[in-house]
């Protein structure tokens, strides 16, 4: 095998330092990478996949032909299916809950597996929301995202919103 191929076509390269732009900026957007490697040697293992991932133990999937990737499914779901659950539970809105004649929307959100951190999520549409700072979610717990400030919600008023 040539190592000494097209420089800089690959994410990175251990024996330069060498990272792509397209690699950095993941890195620093927090995505998780994993590496497969498909018929490929101890030195183009070293050259190429150790620098890709962060933790190589378990972010590095070897298989020695690709008849073999079945076997690694496993392995690789475990790591990419966790136990998260999150369930958008219910989408509505709720038509004069400020006594002032304005529609609130809101998401309701159910976590029905393992707490989760929402802090990077982004619901575009109804309603427009980034989620910018460490939210938490508890397994069992609910979260509402809403179109208007909540604690301001006229409980009397809005008692029954939405039945006919």
């Amino acid at each position: 095998v040539d190592l000494n191929h097209e420089p800089n076509h690959e994410p990175c390269r251990s024996s330069t330092g060498y990272v792509s732009p397209t690699l950095q900026l993941l890195r620093e957007e927090g995505v998780e990478i994993l590496a497969v490697g498909v018929s490929v040697d101890q030195a183009e293992i070293e050259e190429f996949f150790r620098c890709i991932v962060q933790d190589f133990d378990t972010q590095f999937f070897l298989a020695s032909d690709f008849s073999a990737l079945d076997s690694l499914s496993q392995n690789v779901g475990d790591l990419i299916c966790s136990d998260v659950s999150l369930i958008i539970n219910e989408v509505g809105l709720l038509q004069n809950c400020t006594g002032a004649g304005e529609t609130l929307y809101f998401i309701e959100l159910y976590n029905a597996g393992i707490g989760v951190d929402l802090q990077n999520f982004r619901f575009e549409g109804l309603i427009n929301f980034d989620i910018t700072q460490p939210t938490f979610v508890d397994q069992g717990q609910y979260w509402v995202i809403s179109t208007y400030d909540m604690s301001l919600i006229d409980q009397d008023v809005c008692r029954g919103c939405g039945q006919d």
